[in-house]
């Protein structure tokens, strides 16, 4: 692939990141000799990016554009001083185009990519105007001067030493982070590292920063079908199974007890019947929301199918407090509820059992909880 970069040159590009430059120069040498351009080998006629020569920045009063050297028509002098967004200032330009940065207004204009280095000591080298995009504190930071890495990346919903642990300098390889941007909107990026790199003599860091907003939002969804229940959007049967599981080891190593409950609406079919399934989608609604609110964050309240639900409370540990949620869920729904204009009294039916006395799996937990709650549904019934 290839596409128009500053000055007079072609950027090619190879899966998306630059792999060398082919000036005017050598694209109009190919049109001389004929070369069918569709077919030319770019490989062998254009410049790698590895060895466009850096440019030494010249004296303050020797800063106009130098001109080519005789018979070097080809080479890419592509002015190390730029100042501005995205550039390498002046207090920085020698070190920057030392360590191989002469290339920055190349990377200003390459895709979506976005660009940060910095030195070994944690000093600004670089950034493009994509990084700048997605991260707009970069705005107020400095080349040459240390990168403020605690208020660079806002992580959101994390306290601060989170949202430090998230961004530059956590090490090697490939990290999420979460920033909001200047509009206010959330988004996510990949943050791709390579730290500690040797380039000519000088230890650099380099981040690429590309934003995975669109896929994480999808990953998302996909992730909330396969766990939440569409109706009610409580955790349906999978997580709820993940989470027994997940607590059944908890108690198994420290040693503590806990209860799930199983219950299951008595008069849902008789609902359903007279007013209709799209009623009683209201009512599972309107029953999954008063439910919940009984319950503190750390239990878990799933739907696992029709008009049955289950409810992991890791801090209920005896039959006493059992019997005495049991109670709160029966005065909770002891007056009728208004859905949709219709006046609805819920009666449910619940079974408990407690780990480990009434088992310590999931299947033998189920299997009681929900003996116990059929064993009450006959109890109403009669």
């Amino acid at each position: 692939m290839v596409s128009k970069a500053p000055g007079r040159m072609l950027v090619v590009q190879e899966q998306g990141r630059p792999a060398g430059v082919l000036t005017d120069a050598q694209l109009a040498s190919l049109i001389e000799r004929g070369c069918n351009l569709w077919e030319v080998k770019v490989k062998d006629v254009m410049r790698p990016l590895s060895s466009v020569s850096a440019v030494e920045a010249p004296p303050e009063e020797e800063r106009a554009r130098p001109a080519h050297p005789a018979g070097r028509e080809d080479v890419c002098d592509l002015g190390p001083s730029r100042t501005g967004r995205g550039m390498v200032v002046h207090n920085s330009a020698r070190q920057a185009a030392a360590i191989g940065f002469s290339t920055a207004s190349l990377l200003d204009e390459l895709s979506d990519v976005g660009v940060i280095a910095t030195s070994a000591e944690g000093i600004l080298l670089y950034y493009n105007r994509s990084a700048e995009t997605m991260v707009p504190e970069l705005s107020n930071a400095c080349a040459g001067e240390p990168l403020d890495v605690s208020t660079l990346w806002r992580a959101v919903g994390n306290d601060e030493a989170q949202a430090g642990h998230s961004g530059i300098g956590v090490g090697k390889g490939t990290s999420s982070i979460v920033v909001r941007g200047a509009d206010g909107n959330t988004i996510y990026l990949r943050v791709n590292s390579i730290c500690g790199m040797h380039v000519d003599g000088s230890l650099v860091d380099v981040y690429c920063l590309t934003d995975v907003t669109e896929i994480f939002m999808k990953v998302s969804c996909v992730e909330k079908a396969a766990l939440y229940d569409s109706l009610t959007n409580l955790p349906n049967r999978s997580m709820f199974v993940e989470r027994l599981h997940r607590e059944i080891k908890r108690s198994k190593r420290y040693g503590k007890n806990f209860t799930v409950l199983v219950l299951d609406l008595d008069n849902f079919k008789d609902i359903n019947d007279r007013h209709g399934h799209l009623f009683g989608d209201s009512c599972l609604r309107t029953f999954s929301k008063k439910l919940s609110e009984i319950f503190r964050e750390s239990d878990t309240v799933a739907r696992i199918g029709g008009d049955e639900f289950t409810i992991i409370l890791p801090e209920i540990t005896d039959m006493d407090s059992c019997k005495y949620v049991v109670e709160k869920i029966m005065d909770k729904f002891d007056a009728p509820v208004e859905v949709g204009g219709v006046s609805i009294l819920f009666r449910a039916s619940v079974g408990c059992a407690i780990f480990p006395m009434d088992g310590d799996t999931y299947e033998t937990l189920f299997s009681v909880a929900d003996a116990r709650m059929y064993s009450m549904k006959r109890s109403n019934k009669s």
